[in-house]
């Protein structure tokens, strides 16, 4: 009976660790392809991509400032032609510009 129970602890703790290193992976990902130094010529990109990208990249800093970011981007959407890296960093800048005006209105959050 202990064993049972230890062996599926045990499996829960190792399906989190691989969900870890998965989302770990895709952050990475996404920091490299941010950050990758190409030219900077227009492409056709899906806006719900560059959005869930970008949410991924900030996604720890709004958790540890107890913050949640509802995605409603539609998944239909027609493709857009932008600068991909220019629109994420724009979306990285409105959402962080956001965090910090929380931050200042609401000082402190509650420790769970």
């Amino acid at each position: 009976m202990m064993i049972n129970k230890f062996l599926k602890t045990l499996d829960v703790l190792q399906m989190k660790l691989l969900m870890n290193q998965i989302e770990f992976s895709i952050i990475v990902k996404n920091l490299l392809q941010f950050s990758r130094h190409e030219l900077l010529e227009y492409s056709f990109v899906s806006i719900l991509e560059i959005v869930n990208d970008t949410l991924l990249l900030v996604n720890t800093i709004m958790k540890h400032d107890q913050i949640v970011i509802h995605n409603y981007v539609a998944e239909d959407l027609p493709l857009i032609s932008c600068r991909r890296q220019q629109v994420q960093q724009i979306l990285m800048n409105l959402i962080t510009n956001s965090k910090d005006a929380l931050n200042s209105k609401y000082k402190g959050h509650s420790e769970k």
